[in-house]
């Protein structure tokens, strides 16, 4: 039996946590808020549920070695594993120009400041087309926020690249290449996965951004395999694919629906992410869009 320190009690963190403890392991799950769930409350499928071996309102300094140093002390174990989530990207990552007016918000902090009982605006647009955004619409929605929803990914449903942000206080406007959105409130939901601690191990959407519960968890699931019975490296180009080590089996993650080369056989993908086979020593690739 081995202790796993695990680090965010998000979706991946919790559901990792479970699997653990039904194979028998010891794990502590460490939250730095005062619940947990982490942004997936934002998502219509996820359920809390009470677990004894999260400890809330920890917060994560560093990773070193086998240990977790905290704001509340030192935890150790046989295993780290960093479930800490994704970051957004920055206006200038995202090619937004511009001045910059008070009233843009990382995804985060917007869902913050609805949990809390507040309003973010009175006219507001969401930039990122994933689950977690088009819950915080439903929620802003529900208590009469005027809220659109688009993106320049190739999933969105209405997709929309923002140019320029236009207000000198606070936001008047989002220019886009589909005109001007006269709105004041930004929330920034185009998100990549980002190691905060640098753990040697992650999962979820630190090491890929899922927002599909069943795709998350059997992420998950591979991750926990590859502990146990070790494998290769996953070769990956054009796409992301997790875990990086498997014994056969990755999730892997498309930038637009296309074709993918898997081993050498070419296979149409028209969904944002799948499962796949792939052998020891053979790249996997994204070939062309659809």
């Amino acid at each position: 039996m081995a202790r796993f320190i695990i680090v965010g009690a998000g979706l991946a963190g919790l559901y990792l946590a479970e699997k653990l403890h039904d194979r028998g392991h010891e794990v502590v799950v460490l939250e730095r808020l005062e619940r947990p769930g982490g942004v997936w409350i934002l998502h219509g499928e996820f359920e809390i549920k009470e677990y004894p071996w999260v400890r809330l309102g920890v917060t994560a300094l560093a990773i070193q070695d086998n240990c977790v140093y905290t704001d509340v002390g030192r935890f150790c174990g046989d295993y780290v594993v960093e479930a800490t989530g994704f970051r957004e990207k920055t206006l200038a990552e995202l090619g937004i120009f511009g001045s910059r007016p008070s009233g843009v918000y990382p995804l985060w902090a917007a869902m913050r400041i609805v949990e809390f009982g507040w309003r973010p605006g009175r006219r507001v647009a969401i930039y990122g087309c994933n689950r977690w955004a088009q819950g915080l619409a439903k929620k802003l929605a529900d208590v009469g926020v005027e809220t659109e929803v688009f993106g320049p990914s190739p999933w969105c449903e209405k997709r929309v690249v923002v140019r320029e942000l236009k207000g000198s206080e606070r936001l008047a406007g989002v220019v886009t290449d589909a005109g001007t959105y006269n709105v004041d409130t930004l929330i920034v939901a185009e998100v990549v996965s980002h190691s905060w601690l640098g753990g040697r191990y992650r999962v979820g959407n630190s090491a890929i951004v899922i927002d599909e519960i069943e795709y998350a968890k059997k992420a998950v699931d591979l991750f926990i395999k590859s502990l146990e019975e070790g494998g290769f490296l996953v070769r990956a180009a054009g796409l992301e694919a997790f875990p990086p080590v498997t014994t056969g089996e990755v999730v892997v993650k498309l930038p637009a629906p296309g074709v993918i080369d898997i081993c050498g056989v070419e296979t149409a993908v028209n969904e944002q992410y799948a499962v796949v086979r792939v052998r020891e020593g053979c790249l996997l690739r994204y070939v062309r869009r659809a």
